[in-house]
């Protein structure tokens, strides 16, 4: 299906779990590169937002840009090796929440849910308001079979203009996070068409990102009937371990 086409059909579907804010608008979508792209009342924006962006700064100071963002590759190019930077970074820094996600997404990398759990769970805790930290907290729900926790979590909505009515922009990545548990909730759930929706969104906004090409395995996968069939019971052990990787955000 052609780009227009399937900004058409994304533009004209409205399913649970995305509201009309969340359609995207075809004059913002060929520039994207040189312009945000408006989900009508959300403005997403590929440039950093003047923001405490999870109190990275600090390190960025202290520690250096590149190195900062050397550690940052590691997550997933060398995540022993990240770990290894990173428990020392956060003793030294217990109050930059970044550094529990990184930490998360790390050990999830590594097949570890447990210790990627326990830093998820830490980070919520002690930066209940920082929004990678809840979307952490919903990853370790859905790890857990907590569905319900999830919707409660987010107060029963899938619209990020109500979850944060004093924000109209968003950064991509927050976007993609989102999105991501969305996803996965509406898979949980059996809500598959709004899952496709959502898939699709991703396809516009995020193409190359791990988290559309981790829906984009589900939905035209072999297996996508065979989940389907089950109601995608993803507690079993193999779909466990593969959640792990898939449930933590290093954003």
């Amino acid at each position: 299906m052609g780009r227009q086409k399937r900004l058409q059909k994304l533009k004209r579907r409205r399913k649970r779990g995305l509201s009309t804010r969340q359609r995207v608008t075809l004059e913002h979508w060929e520039n994207r590169s040189e312009s945000p792209l408006y989900l009508s009342e959300i403005l997403i924006t590929w440039e950093p937002l003047q923001s405490d962006a999870g109190k990275a700064d600090v390190l960025k100071h202290d520690v250096g840009k590149d190195r900062v963002e050397e550690i940052h590759s590691m997550i997933y190019d060398d995540p022993a090796s990240a770990i290894k930077e990173l428990e020392p970074l956060l003793d030294r820094y217990p109050h930059v929440p970044a550094l529990y996600n990184w930490l998360a997404a790390s050990y999830g990398q590594l097949g570890n849910l447990e210790k990627g759990e326990e830093f998820a769970l830490l980070n919520y805790q002690r930066h209940p308001n920082y929004f990678f930290s809840r979307i952490n907290y919903a990853g370790v729900l859905l790890n857990r079979g907590e569905v319900e926790q999830v919707a409660k979590l987010f107060n029963d909505t899938w619209d990020l203009a109500l979850l944060y009515p004093g924000r109209k922009k968003f950064h991509i990545s927050e976007v993609v996070a989102f999105q991501g548990i969305a996803f996965q909730y509406m898979m949980r759930t059996g809500d598959l068409e709004t899952a496709d929706t959502i898939y699709e969104l991703m396809e516009h906004i995020a193409p190359d990102d791990r988290q559309t090409a981790y829906m984009r395995r589900l939905i035209r996968g072999p297996f996508f009937l065979r989940l389907t069939r089950r109601l995608l019971s993803w507690a079993a052990a193999g779909s466990r371990r593969h959640a792990s990787k898939a449930a933590f955000t290093s954003s």
